[in-house]
C-alpha cells in the first residue's frame, strides 16, 4: 500500500521534497565532501511537515529553553537582542538553507531572540534525532562544526563592522554577506537576490537609525552600486560594493558558489566541489575549538 502511494506521488511533490534538502546539502557540501549515505541521511533528517510561519512572529524569547532545531526552508530569521527600553540589535540573519540550534548544549536556554523577518518555512527537527544521525556519519559531524564555526565568523565579523567601518561601509558589508550566503545555495539570480529588509531591520543590523539607514542605501543606489525594487535587490557593481565595505568572503570558507544541481539530486557518488579550502591543521584546529 504504502509503494502505491509512493507511486502515486504528483511531479510537483517530489519537486517540493527534492528542495527540502537541496538547500542543506548545498550549504554542507561547501565544507565538506559527502558520501551518498550521508546525503541520504540528510533527506531522511529534514523529511518532517513544513510549517508556515507569519513575518514578524517572535519564535523564541531569550531565555526559552531549547527545543527542537529549526531548519529554515524558506524565508528570513533574525537572531536578536533587546534593551529594557525596547532599543534592538540585530545579531545574525539565517537565510534558506541554515539550521538553528544544532550546536548548542543539551538542556541551555537561548541567549538571544528569534523572530520571521516575513513569512517562513521552517521544518523542526527533534534534537534526539539529529544527534543520532550525525554520531553515525562522521562527516556530517566534521559539516555541522564547520557550519558551526562559519556562523561564530560572521558574528565576529559583525563586531568588527560595528567597532570600525562605518555606516555606509557596514551597509555595503552586510548586503555583500547575504548576497554570498544566498548564492551558495543557488537562491539568486544572477547579482539579484531577495532582500526583504526593511530599513529598520537594517539600522538595527549596522547600529543607526531608520534614517541613517534610509540615507545610506540612498547612498549606494546614487552610487550606482545597487538598485532596489520593493524586496528585491540588485548589485550594479559587486566588485564595487566589496571595495567600498572591505569585503572579503574567506570568512564564510565558501569552496564554490554553484553547486551542480544534477549531482546533488544524484546520490550516487560523493559531492565534490573541488579542492578545499582547509588544510588538516585548520580541521584540527577547528576541532580543538568545538570541543574546547
Amino acid at each position: 500500500m504504502q509503494s502505491d502511494q509512493k507511486s502515486r506521488q504528483r511531479p510537483t511533490d517530489l519537486k517540493k521534497e527534492q528542495v527540502m534538502h537541496d538547500l542543506l546539502l548545498r550549504r554542507l557540501c561547501q565544507y565538506v565532501d559527502l558520501s551518498s549515505i550521508e546525503m541520504t541521511a540528510i533527506a531522511k533528517l529534514v523529511s518532517g511537515r513544513p510549517r508556515h510561519v507569519a513575518a514578524r512572529c517572535r519564535l523564541l524569547q531569550e531565555g526559552d529553553a531549547l527545543g527542537s532545531i529549526f531548519y529554515l526552508l524558506n524565508g528570513w530569521i533574525c537572531a536578536y537582542k533587546l534593551l529594557e527600553d525596547g532599543r534592538c540589535q540585530n545579531l545574525l540573519f539565517f537565510l534558506p538553507g541554515d539550521l538553528w540550534g544544532f550546536s548548542a548544549p543539551l538542556n541551555s536556554r537561548t541567549a538571544y531572540a528569534l523572530r520571521t523577518v516575513k513569512d517562513a518555512i521552517v521544518i523542526d527537527i527533534p534534537r534526539d534525532g539529529f544527534l543520532e544521525v550525525i554520531a553515525r556519519h562522521p562527516g556530517l559531524t566534521e559539516a555541522f562544526r564547520w557550519s558551526g564555526l562559519v556562523t561564530d565568523e560572521i558574528s565576529r565579523e559583525r563586531v568588527l563592522s560595528l567597532g570600525q567601518r562605518t555606516a555606509k561601509e557596514r551597509c555595503a558589508h552586510m548586503i555583500c554577506e547575504i548576497f554570498w550566503r544566498l548564492r551558495a545555495v543557488g537562491e539568486v539570480d544572477g547579482t539579484s537576490m531577495y532582500f526583504p529588509c526593511t530599513q529598520e531591520e537594517i539600522g538595527n543590523t549596522i547600529g543607526v537609525s531608520t534614517v541613517h539607514a534610509n540615507r545610506m542605501l540612498q547612498d549606494l543606489r546614487a552610487e550606482k552600486l545597487i538598485c532596489q525594487h520593493q524586496q528585491k535587490l540588485e548589485i550594479l557593481d559587486l566588485e564595487g560594493l566589496q571595495r567600498l565595505a572591505y569585503f572579503d568572503s574567506d570568512f564564510l570558507h565558501l569552496r564554490s558558489l554553484d553547486p551542480p544541481p544534477a549531482e546533488l539530486r544524484s546520490f550516487g557518488k560523493p559531492l565534490g566541489l573541488g579542492p578545499s579550502r582547509f588544510s588538516e591543521s585548520d580541521r584540527a584546529d577547528a576541532r580543538r575549538t568545538v570541543n574546547a
